[in-house]
């Protein structure tokens, strides 16, 4: 199925020439606004808990959301569940947030660090990282809005590293897309 580009979507109709057919101008328009944004794919929300990640003293780097299934995707259809990549309908400016949580997993005293990364086709469009003590719960968040191109794949990832064991904790992530503005 080809995406519709946005003026494919919707185009203005003509203004009446009387005073007594712009109610019912703008009534039809209000309902050709609507149908349009309903047939279009405007953004998604998608989240995980994830047990099991490991943790490592070599710093790796842990897909998010891979098989999930998301909360919505309005309407849908941009999103790659077994890759857990979102795939942009048309091109604008787009509103994502990203946000993770680490449970903790060790005994205290000890450092670990998280790195949580978006991707936009395979090139690193914005990461943050945290540091805390292994006893305590560690947050890494991302908000940001950017223009994206039609067709760019969008995609998440985080990288926990301890200073001095391996091991495995539960991550608890959300990720949201909206589209603030089409081109």
């Amino acid at each position: 199925m080809a995406l519709k580009a946005p003026i494919d979507r919707y185009t203005p109709g003509n203004l009446p020439d009387t005073a007594d057919g712009l109610i019912q101008f703008l009534l039809d328009e209000l309902e050709r606004i609507a149908a349009a944004m309903n047939e279009f794919p405007v953004g998604i929300n998608v989240g995980e808990v994830q047990i099991g990640v490991p943790v490592t003293t070599i710093p790796a780097e842990f897909r998010l959301f891979e098989g999930e299934t998301p909360l919505f995707d309005i309407p849908g259809g941009s999103w790659d569940l077994p890759l857990g990549e979102w795939t942009c309908p048309a091109t604008g400016l787009y509103t994502i947030n990203v946000v993770c949580s680490i449970a903790p997993f060790g005994a205290g005293n000890k450092d670990y660090a998280c790195t949580l990364r978006v991707y936009s086709d395979d090139v690193e469009i914005l990461s943050t990282s945290s540091v805390g003590d292994d006893a305590f719960p560690l947050g890494a968040d991302i908000g940001l809005s950017t223009f994206i191109d039609r067709e760019s794949v969008i995609r998440a990832t985080i990288t926990i590293v301890h200073d001095q064991f391996v091991g495995t904790t539960t991550v608890t992530s959300f990720m949201s897309i909206v589209s603030s503005a089409l081109q």
